[in-house]
């Protein structure tokens, strides 16, 4: 059963990574032909980069606070991936001055 789910997993994972990068370059080749810059899409991956990390950052602070502070593990999780993703796109939006 375990082999199974990993196969779907990694099936379903290549699937929407498939369908997201053909879209993008779908996206990219209608913004060539209609004569509009496609390197204003670029920033997209700093931002998905930057909250990324932080939602990792989050889910490795999360088990401190839980249990160092004693909070209920869900609260302590949701908490510090919110917190850590919200810091990632304010810095997001410093960094690129403002510009998506």
């Amino acid at each position: 059963m375990e082999i199974l789910i990993s196969i779907v997993f990694f099936t379903l994972l290549f699937g929407i990574i498939y369908i997201v990068r053909t879209t993008t370059h779908k996206e990219r080749m209608y913004m060539i032909e209609k004569g509009a810059d496609p390197e204003k899409l670029s920033g997209s991956s700093l931002k998905l980069g930057m909250v990324c990390i932080g939602v990792a950052l989050g889910l490795l602070v999360g088990p401190v606070l839980e249990t160092h502070l004693g909070m209920p593990e869900p609260v302590a999780y949701f908490a510090t991936v919110f917190l850590f993703g919200g810091i990632a796109l304010v810095m997001h939006h410093i960094i690129t001055g403002g510009k998506p």
